[in-house]
């Protein structure tokens, strides 16, 4: 399990799911900002493996979509294409959301960084944005 602390002081945790030739992500956090930083960096940390991500570089980022779960998908491709572009990972996220399905963030974190596991895509595979009892709850499916 990974633990994500955002720059709002709350934390979001993460679980990587066994799932046949793609990877998963289960992100349960207070709010739905911190279920997408916890997503972002999750993500990072899964592409990573053990690799400490240096905090040398920021990134500001604005998305909108129809719904919660396709700006979470588009929010994470995001990313998925700035790693493409030159490596940049995040970790470290603060993201602000506005109804019904807006996103600005600010990322920090590095280029070039090696890849332990390259995920081509987030997915809508099962996706859903929800609330729980205890916040907020998704899981994510990874194209690898």
């Amino acid at each position: 399990m990974f633990e994500e602390h955002s720059g709002t002081g709350r934390t979001a945790f993460i679980n990587e799911l066994a799932h046949t030739a793609d990877v998963a992500l289960q992100i349960d956090a207070e709010t739905p900002a911190d279920l997408f930083a916890g997503a972002a960096v999750g993500m990072a940390q899964l592409m990573t493996g053990e690799e400490e991500i240096p905090e040398d570089t920021t990134r500001e980022i604005e998305l909108s979509d129809s719904d919660l779960e396709g700006l979470l998908v588009n929010w994470l491709n995001s990313i998925i294409e700035m790693y493409d572009d030159d490596g940049f990972l995040p970790t470290s996220v603060e993201v602000r959301l506005e109804p019904p399905a807006q996103l600005s963030a600010t990322l920090v974190g590095a280029t070039n960084m090696p890849a332990h596991i390259l995920i081509k895509a987030a997915t809508f595979h099962n996706l859903e944005v929800g609330r729980v009892p205890v916040g907020w709850s998704t899981t994510v499916v990874f194209d690898v």
